[in-house]
């Protein structure tokens, strides 16, 4: 039942690549030879080659020009602007080293004209309030995981399904190709947030009070899941008592036994 969910979730995605192969499906008639022979190529023949040629030499323009990712433009244009940048990753996890590496390059190749200012530790808010802050338009930039996009946007879910993937390069060639550019683009038309790009963070693991063997050991565990309708569906299916919380609150509900345990990146947990 659980795949066959996935399957159809995932159908979302991919059914735009598919419809590109179901254009003609009879085969071609077969034709008997002509006798004819051509002493001399037909004047429309060349005209095809001709175009054939400048498609091929178009074509090796745009890749050189996509290869090339070196980009320039004069500082003189620039004007001076500061930025906020919100992220729930705490002081010295790799997700805040990214975060603050972003902000100095875009210093350095603004010449110093664009600052952004990096708010770590959820001093902004959680990611839920995150969003709903850029949506509004009270904060410039956040780091958002995209599960927090499913309560607004229930088909980029498809992207994160549990277990839909089997190793990280897997999940970065998916969101580089077609389905990160069809759910950057459910970003921008339904939260008017335009995405700069994608982080790919280690894969969740369970930390939990009581040891855990099997997916029947957290029957009716009260554990804290993201603020978001899919985990929270998720580990409803696997028989859990899911608790949204920010994670911020984490491990005060661990201590007061709201919570007897949580899922997330290792290096969210620190």
């Amino acid at each position: 039942m659980k795949k066959r969910i996935a399957a159809l979730l995932a159908t979302t995605l991919v059914v735009s690549s598919l419809t590109g192969c179901l254009g003609n499906t009879k085969a071609p008639e077969s034709k008997a030879p002509e006798s004819k022979v051509e002493t001399e190529a037909p004047k429309d023949t060349e005209a095809a080659k001709d175009t054939e040629a400048a498609k091929d030499t178009e074509a090796a323009k745009d890749t050189e020009a996509a290869a090339d990712t070196t980009y320039t433009f004069n500082l003189d244009n620039v004007g001076e602007h500061t930025f906020s940048l919100s992220t729930t990753a705490s002081s010295g996890s790799a997700l805040a080293d990214v975060t603050h590496n972003f902000a100095d390059t875009v210093g350095e190749l603004s010449g110093g004209k664009i600052k952004v200012d990096v708010y770590e530790g959820s001093a902004l808010g959680s990611e839920a309030q995150n969003l709903e802050a850029l949506t509004a338009g009270t904060l410039d930039m956040a780091i958002i995981a995209v599960e927090f996009y499913v309560n607004s946007i229930p088909q980029v879910g498809a992207a994160i399904l549990p277990y839909m993937y089997e190793d990280y390069d897997q999940v970065q060639k998916v969101f580089e190709g077609e389905a990160g550019q069809y759910t950057s683009q459910q970003f921008l038309d339904v939260a008017k947030v335009k995405n700069l790009g994608y982080y790919v963070m280690a894969f969740r693991n369970m930390y939990t009070t009581k040891p855990l063997n099997s997916v029947d050991d957290i029957a009716g565990m009260k554990i804290r899941v993201p603020e978001s309708s899919l985990y929270v569906d998720t580990f409803k299916m696997m028989g859990a008592a899911p608790t949204p919380l920010p994670m911020g609150e984490v491990y005060t509900a661990i201590d007061t036994g709201v919570v007897s345990g949580l899922e997330n990146t290792p290096d969210t947990c620190l």
